[in-house]
């Protein structure tokens, strides 16, 4: 029984570990800088060409980075691809520069709605004291940490205008003008982000090493926690094969435990 036991605990063991990585795809500007902060995480990232079915099959976390000014990326505006993705439990960690017209980059994944303000700014606190994010494996972020970049937030949402059940993370320096959250959508989630991430993820900047070293391990591990809530179904696969593996070893050892007597 003991060798059962261990056996089944052992591919237990083996299958949530297997899954220990997340999957990135990254997409859009500074691809190749988005991809070695994945990766340095222990993460696999790769480099997406497109953001079509066929491209987002097999990854976990979609990570785009809007680099322009002027505009929302393309390929997210009416992409049923996309909000498949998340609605089946992808998650989508979007750096947009843009700001302006958001509402219609999220308007496959549920931030349609979504309340948002174009106003350059180089003051980012803290909006929420009970918040995850800002303490990770690049350290903690305070009301002082990333402040004094270069136009480091390129606009806000409105608090009250975000999808029901959403999380605040960072705001502008006044409160309720949020540049960082995130919201569930079916069984994925979107992690939504007014930092211009693409300048500052190779240090570039005022204070551009605080966005590389703090901030960015703090995010990608955010949203890695998100795309771990579930494990997936071949990891849940084994987690049964294991726990029957343990139930039947002890059934028959309470059976050869059993003595029979006569009357």
């Amino acid at each position: 029984m003991k060798k059962i036991l261990l056996t089944a605990v052992s591919v237990i063991a083996f299958s949530t570990s297997a899954n220990a990585a997340t999957v990135f795809g990254v997409f859009g500007s500074a691809a190749s800088d988005a991809q070695a902060a994945a990766q340095a995480q222990g993460n696999t990232a790769s480099i997406l060409g497109s953001l079509d079915a066929v491209s987002l099959a097999g990854i976990q976390v979609l990570w785009v980075l809007n680099g322009s000014n002027n505009s929302q990326t393309a390929d997210l505006i009416g992409n049923a691809a996309l909000g498949s993705f998340v609605s089946n439990g992808g998650i989508f960690l979007y750096h947009d520069r843009n700001v302006t017209d958001a509402a219609s980059g999220l308007g496959q994944v549920g931030g349609g709605a979504i309340s948002f303000t174009r106003d350059l700014g180089s003051n980012i606190d803290v909006e929420n004291a009970v918040n995850p994010f800002t303490t990770g494996p690049g350290g903690t972020i305070d009301d002082t940490t990333l402040d004094g970049g270069n136009s480091s937030t390129h606009g806000y949402a409105t608090l009250g205008s975000l999808p029901a059940g959403a999380t605040a993370f960072l705001n502008n320096g006044t409160a309720g003008n949020v540049v960082d959250f995130s919201y569930s959508f079916g069984s994925g989630a979107v992690h939504y982000s007014s930092i211009p991430l693409d300048f500052y993820i190779d240090g570039g900047g005022s204070n551009g090493d605080s966005f590389r070293n703090i901030y960015t391990p703090n995010v990608l591990a955010q949203v890695s926690s998100l795309a771990g809530a579930v494990p997936e179904p071949a990891t849940w696969a084994f987690m049964i094969f294991g726990f029957g593996a343990i139930g039947g070893a002890m059934r028959r050892q309470r059976k050869a435990n059993v003595k029979v007597s006569y009357a």
